[in-house]
């Protein structure tokens, strides 16, 4: 930790002013099988604090403690504040508990067994409460709830990999190499609408396989000119349905959700929608490994 900090420091990167470090120029490029939790959860005080964006390059692998360093990575400036943790879909991610190995035969005291109690219990409660981190920007939480749950259950000789494109989009890591170019079909704009109303909430998206939502297209004015859309309409009880289009350089798309369940809706189309990757279009059990 204390190297890191000196190397930061020596790079102009911590706490950094104006629009704070960008990742595509400054981040922490990782590549490590992990090490000591105690000295990872300093390393991740360290580069969350300090704004510092993350990367997994091409070929490049990151487990265990490595992994929750990578989860740290944010960018930081005075008009915005996020996590960016940015992957290669060549890269292997993985992820498991902290845990303790001792010898066959060892005994331990029970002020031992109390110290190591207490010791995990500070570990995981500090892995709560850096998930619980939010930014004044953004309305999810800094970690997924839904990977902490299943890191936790990981063991000493295994690893929660990240696989897919659910994996990578709910639990809030960009694919960075990734070009998938926005269709517009029905299945493309159900698959779009889909994910992105499910991974915004940390929650598994539907498989459009089960069932169809109803896909009409629509003309919409705004600001004199006619915008085309497609509505996907996944409501029941209550209003609940996207509004999709093609980005103009068709590397995603251009979307609004409205949510009368919930009552949180995303963009004002037709004034204005979030863009998110082409991928969306896909499955969300789609590996990233075979992704263009």
């Amino acid at each position: 930790a204390d190297k890191l900090l000196a190397l930061l420091e020596s790079n102009h990167m911590v706490l950094p002013g104006g629009e704070g470090n960008d990742y595509r120029t400054k981040a922490l490029c990782l590549n490590s099988e992990g090490g000591d939790f105690l000295e990872g959860q300093k390393i991740v005080r360290i580069v969350y604090e300090s704004g510092v964006p993350t990367r997994l390059l091409p070929g490049s692998f990151c487990f265990s403690s490595c992994a929750f360093i990578f989860m740290a990575g944010r960018s930081l400036g005075e008009e915005w504040d996020g996590p960016y943790r940015g992957m290669s879909k060549t890269a292997l991610l993985g992820f498991h508990a902290p845990y303790t190995t001792f010898n066959d035969g060892e005994a331990l005291k029970g002020a031992e067994v109390n110290s190591l109690v207490e010791s995990y219990n500070s570990i995981i409660g500090e892995f709560i409460e850096f998930a619980q981190s939010r930014s004044i920007f953004d309305h999810r939480s800094n970690f997924s709830q839904d990977l902490l749950g299943k890191l936790l259950r990981m063991g000493p000789t295994e690893l929660l990999m990240v696989e897919t494109i659910q994996d990578a989009e709910r639990w809030r890591i960009n694919l960075e190499d990734v070009n998938v170019s926005a269709a517009l079909d029905a299945t493309a704009a159900a698959n779009a609408c889909e994910n992105f109303q499910a991974w915004n909430f940390d929650l598994q998206s539907e498989s459009t396989d089960n069932y169809q939502p109803d896909v009409t297209r629509v003309e919409l004015a705004s600001e004199g000119e006619k915008k085309s859309y497609l509505k996907v309409d996944t409501g029941g009880m209550a209003e609940r349905y996207c509004l999709v289009r093609p980005s103009n350089d068709l590397s995603g798309y251009e979307i609004c959700s409205v949510d009368g369940f919930n009552g949180v809706n995303f963009g004002s189309c037709p004034d204005y929608g979030l863009y998110i990757p082409g991928f969306y279009s896909q499955r969300a059990d789609t590996l990233i490994a075979l992704l263009p």
